[in-house]
């Protein structure tokens, strides 16, 4: 049983767009918590399918699931308006396809209960139907941090979590830490990165948190390129950059930072409609720690050695058969 210590509202978010499919299964996920203090707040994005009727018979049934009309519509307007709603001590988010183990909420609360400023990540593993297949992503930085920056150093270098491996305290949730309504990509890297950077230390626990692999290309938007695509992620470098200004002096976070930006102009040297944001791109480079930057061709690392990593991409930019 549930120590009564551990007793805290956990406020759940869920946007919920077109997921009759899943939502039923996900929500019956979140009720089956050992931690049973919880609102489920299930914010409809204007569903044209069953999904709203689905959630509705739910609620009528289940005080702890509230169903919400999103009149904004878009997947972060949602979320944003399941912050204005939460009136719980610590907050998840949850995609309407996704599912937890059933303790995960009550070991998370338990290594926050005397740690309010702090956040906590899980384990994560994907899956498409059957959860007995689905294994955890081991990844370096599955363990605790006392500094964030150590561990953002860690996470930009190629790593992960999900949205809902994630539990914060409202304590961090202030005005000013929405999710952001501008970014067409990395819309959770950015937020859990600013939420990150105002904890006091990162901890972690051993339970898992089952994210649905996405199916097909339309679903997979990380992946999308083209104008939005990289303005969306000068946004996000802008922004990281702010989270590393407030870290100096952290030279594994600056590397870690760089090596984001390098890879978002090594992309747009290859597309056509990428190509003229490179100069932008650039300028968000730190001058310090560019001798770290991981280049994925040797004609470039050689190149780099004699004009520099800036000079050498925009020389890129133009060559039509790359190097």
């Amino acid at each position: 049983m549930i120590p009564e210590m551990t007793e805290s509202l956990v406020s759940i978010i869920i946007p919920c767009f077109n997921s009759e499919a899943t939502i039923r299964t996900t929500l019956d996920n979140c009720l089956q918590q050992t931690h049973s203090n919880i609102e489920v707040l299930v914010i409809d994005d204007q569903s044209t399918d069953a999904s709203y009727s689905i959630v509705l018979r739910i609620a009528r049934s289940e005080s702890r699931v509230v169903l919400i009309a999103n009149e904004t519509k878009g997947v972060q307007n949602a979320r944003n308006l399941g912050l204005d709603h939460a009136q719980g001590e610590f907050i998840k988010f949850l995609d309407s396809d996704d599912l937890m183990e059933l303790d995960l909420i009550e070991k998370q609360v338990l290594l926050l209960r005397d740690s309010p400023v702090s956040v906590v990540k899980s384990n994560w593993a994907k899956f498409s139907d059957d959860l007995s297949a689905s294994r955890p992503e081991i990844q370096p930085c599955d363990k605790p941090y006392s500094n964030p920056a150590d561990f953002l150093a860690e996470l930009w270098n190629g790593n992960m979590y999900p949205p809902h491996a994630w539990l914060v305290p409202r304590l961090l949730m202030t005005t000013d830490l929405k999710w952001n309504t501008d970014l067409s990509q990395n819309q959770d890297g950015e937020f859990f990165a600013r939420a990150i950077s105002r904890a006091r230390d990162v901890k972690h626990c051993n339970a898992t948190a089952y994210y649905r692999q996405p199916i097909g290309e339309d679903q997979n938007i990380s992946q999308r390129t083209g104008e939005d695509a990289i303005k969306s992620q000068i946004k996000t470098l802008r922004n990281y950059k702010t989270i590393v200004d407030g870290f100096q002096p952290h030279l594994a976070v600056m590397r870690a930072y760089n090596q984001q930006v390098f890879n978002i102009a090594y992309r747009a040297t290859n597309s056509v409609s990428e190509k003229k944001f490179l100069d932008d791109v650039l300028s968000l480079m730190t001058d310090a720690e560019v001798s770290h930057i991981n280049i994925p061709s040797y004609p470039l690392r050689f190149l780099t050695r004699t004009l520099g990593v800036r000079k050498s991409l925009q020389i890129r930019r133009w060559i039509k058969c790359g190097f």
